[in-house]
């Protein structure tokens, strides 16, 4: 895990699986950060030798811990 003076605070992701959190990065705060947290968990998980499944993606906003999801939804057409 990082040592960076960030974590905590809004910006931060926190990467679970169910034993429990496997790493805390501060991703930032922009559009995209959302994807760089995704890509960040299929490099833990890659990095583990399958030992892990990342099952929770968390973002620490201003009001709280926010839940992020493994892929993103695109509508229907």
């Amino acid at each position: 895990m990082s040592d960076d003076p960030r974590i905590g605070t809004p910006g931060t992701y926190e990467f679970s699986a169910p034993d429990g959190v496997l790493d805390v990065e501060w991703i930032g705060l922009d559009p995209m950060a959302d994807t760089r947290a995704r890509a960040h968990a299929q490099r833990v998980e890659s990095g583990s030798g399958g030992e892990y499944v990342v099952t929770q993606i968390r973002r620490r906003a201003a009001t709280g811990w926010q839940a992020v999801p493994r892929t993103t939804s695109t509508p229907s057409g």
